[in-house]
């Protein structure tokens, strides 16, 4: 009898221990990969932040089981690790690290404000299993301050926990508990937006990469598990992993999200969405489909998914540029700018907008390393901040639990608590005064350059300091400026610094140290500078040579920022010669209306045509003039321009070609190229425009007569001129005349008047017109009006009664002026 009972204790033991075996969760903890240590091996520069950030405990939410912060720096106190490895159970690991507000390290949404930051998500191991679950750039105001947290997994940190609870009897599923909404919403982070950087999809809609898989009562991946040893009952909490379940039917997006909010989001390699985790709205319950992939969530009827924000497909693994070079870390600038205009505020973001060595990303639509650039309206009510604006941000992070999964990490460029900075650079050629473009990158052979490197404060909490420019020069250009190396930082106050000086090349790539701190704070007054470097562009090839963007990367204390020159093309050096034809003498009216052309023909050498777009640049130089003037123009197809002097010169050219100078003219043209012609001159003489004055006798006397006369007109007995001179002038002769007077004071009874042969006119104080000359002659012309006057024309006495004896005097008025049509 006692066999049987051995066997049996023997068998129940056997069960047990085979029980037992099954559900076990935990297993050893891998560190960082093999790629996450090269990753950070060959990471980009960055600021040290150790005293910038904080690493907290989560605060305690009862039945949530992710409370392991496993957040820290590496490298050299620049690398934030989120996650480390796959963790030692199936919750992975997670981690968050906060801006120390203490030390000035807080977003003020009521101010414009950047973030900069480098992202390393890992390679593609042909199963999104190795990139899980993925980061998020977070800006909350949860009252749990930095001891917030949300669900790791696909929670991502800042999501709520979608509990669902499966309880077991004898090995068997007997109760199935989801989540309410509520619950869901308490295990987030409140009061928040996040950037999420989700690379492993979480859709019950497709096959699942992680599912909870009830298939066969209690096995799959429990997130924590509790049972009777004896009797095989219990229960376990699982995920279903649906927070990007995707449907555009049925769930639309409540009012409170902006335009362009959908139901979960895709992508083979991830998704980069902006997301509201505090609000229970963000949350909804989408129906499980029927079909063979339902069996992996047995018994559950819904999956919770989650509303995301303008959502873009991204590459969020290693990646490669169009040289095929090999891309490990991602960048990402992120803005918040607050409205002036409303209550609203814009969140930009770029990602993969440069590369590590700081040259800018264009490519926009190619896959492989795909630049995306979003900018999203958002309502900064979600953060019930107060009015100084102040809420927390920070990253946070989530592994899965497979094996050799990829850690999450980050390297930051720039952060509120110290400096926005940003670099540009340009070249100008200096021969043409035009500035490289994307539409215009031509410079000739033997063009004289200056890069210029602009490196300016934009915003930040303290000043730009020590900062050390790594500058990689163009090639294909001679660095000297008049023979002598140079490069110089021009400060914002004027003071100037010379940069390697001591050397007669440039070493490549060039340390320029801004000695001088960059911001506007403490009454610094330097908030940017400039660092020129001069050369000459060299191409004696006979084809154009295309110079590559070269990058420069500006590296303080606390603020980093980086640039690249644009490409451009260098002409190739040309053989032929250019010639100018033209110049004489010219006589110039002073201030006359019409313009002022110099005519001029250009021809090239070696027979060379001259194209129709051909530009030419006229450079004219006038003796005794310290400014020079230039045109550039195209020319007919016989190579002639008439030069439109007066035009080129403007409202000066009247002060420089005054009256009765003579001006000497020279003027030679260069062509696109930098071929410049032989000089020609025009010598310009600068005479009388026009002229308009009046000759008149002084004294005019008539006949004399007796008291008893009786005459009606009284002859001139003095000879009497009046005499117009005009040049380029029409005129009109008008006259007056005043009483004539005796000694006595008596008044003569008579009138002076003026006879033609078509008419008569009494001239008295009012002024009258007598003669016009609607001409405009081109040489001075003199007009005696007095010529043709005889005894019954002209200025005549006429009397209308007998007069006192004596001598009567008067005065005459003669006036001349521009002719008036309506005279």
């Amino acid at each position: 009898m006692k066999r049987p009972v051995r066997r049996i204790i023997q068998t129940l033991m056997l069960i047990i221990a085979l029980f037992l075996t099954s559900v076990s969760t935990s297993k050893t903890a891998l560190a960082l990969t093999t790629y996450d240590n090269s990753a950070i091996a060959d990471h980009p520069g960055g600021l040290n932040i150790q005293d910038y950030f904080v690493k907290d405990s989560f605060s305690y939410v009862k039945d949530f089981p992710f409370t392991k912060n496993s957040a820290k720096v590496g490298g050299n106190g620049d690398v934030l690790i989120l996650t480390d490895g796959e963790g030692d159970d199936v919750k992975g690991t997670l981690g968050a690290l906060w801006g120390d507000q203490n030390n000035l390290n807080y977003i003020n949404i009521n101010e414009r404000q950047t973030i900069s930051a480098w992202l390393y998500f890992g390679p593609d191991k042909s199963d999104e299993l190795y990139n899980g679950h993925g980061m998020t750039l977070v800006l909350q105001n949860d009252n749990r301050k930095t001891q917030a947290i949300g669900m790791g997994l696909q929670g991502l940190g800042v999501y709520g926990y979608d509990k669902h609870k499966t309880s077991f009897f004898a090995g068997l599923a007997t109760d199935r508990n989801p989540p309410t909404t509520d619950w869901i919403l308490n295990t987030a982070i409140k009061n928040s937006m996040a950037l999420e950087f989700d690379t492993q999809r979480s859709d019950v809609n497709g096959t699942p990469s992680d599912p909870a898989n009830f298939t066969n009562g209690r096995t799959g991946y429990p997130i924590t598990m509790s049972e009777s040893l004896v009797l095989g009952t219990g229960s376990g909490t699982y995920s279903l992993n649906g927070y990007d379940t995707v449907n555009t039917a049925s769930a639309s997006a409540p009012a409170v999200f902006p335009d362009d909010t959908y139901l979960g989001a895709s992508g083979t390699y991830g998704h980069i969405a902006l997301t509201y985790p505090g609000i229970i709205d963000s949350y909804y319950k989408y129906p499980i489909r029927d079909g063979d992939n339902a069996s992996q969530w047995k018994g559950y009827e819904e999956a919770p998914s989650i509303f995301h924000i303008n959502s873009a497909k991204a590459q969020l693994i290693n990646d490669y540029d169009e040289n095929g070079d090999s891309i490990l870390w991602h960048h990402i600038t992120f803005e918040w700018i607050p409205h002036d205009y409303d209550d609203k505020a814009t969140i930009k973001y770029s990602y993969n907008d440069k590369k590590v060595s700081g040259e800018e990303n264009l490519n926009t639509t190619d896959r492989d390393f795909k630049r995306i650039d979003k900018e999203i309206i958002v309502n900064p009510d979600i953060f019930n901040a107060g009015a100084d604006g102040k809420v927390l941000w920070g990253f946070t992070g989530a592994n899965g639990h497979t094996n050799e999964v990829n850690s999450k990490l980050v390297v930051f460029e720039s952060i509120p608590a110290m400096v926005t900075g940003q670099a540009e650079a340009t070249i100008k050629n200096l021969d043409t005064g035009k500035t490289v473009t994307e539409q215009d990158k031509y410079v000739p052979h033997g063009s004289n350059l200056e890069l210029n490197y602009r490196v300016e404060f934009v915003r930040g909490r303290e000043n730009w300091q020590d900062i050390v420019g790594k500058i990689d020069l163009p090639e294909h250009v001679t660095y000297t400026k008049d023979g002598e190396t140079t490069a110089v930082i021009e400060y914002e106050n004027g003071s100037i610094e010379t940069v390697n000086s001591a050397f007669d090349y440039f070493p490549n790539p060039l340390s320029a140290p801004i000695q001088e701190p960059l911001g506007n704070l403490n009454g610094n007054p330097n908030s940017y500078a400039n660092v020129k470097i001069y050369g000459t562009a060299i191409n004696e090839t006979d084809t154009n040579i295309t110079v590559d963007e070269q990058p420069a990367v500006f590296t303080g204390s606390n603020a980093i920022a980086s640039t690249n020159t644009p490409e451009f093309i260098i002409g190739n050096k040309k053989s032929w010669n250019l010639n100018l034809a033209g110049g004489g003498e010219i006589n110039l009216p002073f201030e006359q209306e019409s313009e002022l052309s110099l005519p001029t023909t250009l021809s090239y050498t070696q027979g060379h045509p001259i194209q129709a777009d051909d530009q030419f640049t006229y450079q004219i130089a006038i003796t005794g003039q310290d400014k020079t003037y230039s045109l550039t123009s195209s020319v007919d197809q016989d190579g002639k321009l008439n030069l439109p002097l007066k035009e080129i010169i403007g409202d000066e050219f009247w002060k420089i070609f005054q009256e009765g100078t003579k001006q000497v003219v020279t003027i030679t043209a260069r062509d696109g190229d930098l071929i410049k012609s032989n000089p020609i001159t025009f010598t310009i003489n600068v005479i009388a425009n026009r002229l308009l004055n009046l000759e008149v006798s002084d004294n005019l006397e008539f006949e004399t007569i007796t008291s008893y006369s009786e005459d009606d007109i009284l002859n001139r007995v003095s000879d009497y001129d009046v005499i117009v001179n005009s040049l380029r002038n029409p005129w009109t002769l008008s006259v007056a005349a005043s009483d004539l007077v005796n000694s006595n004071g008596g008044v003569f009874d008579g009138d002076l008047t003026y006879i033609d042969e078509n008419r008569e006119q009494t001239i008295g104080d009012e002024v009258v017109d007598i003669f016009s000359d609607i001409n405009s002659y081109e040489e001075n012309k003199a007009v005696n009006i007095s010529d043709g006057w005889n005894e019954n024309s002209g200025i005549l006495l006429r009397q209308y009664e007998r007069n006192q004896g004596g001598q009567y005097r008067g005065l005459l008025t003669w006036q001349v002026g521009d002719y008036m049509k309506n005279l």
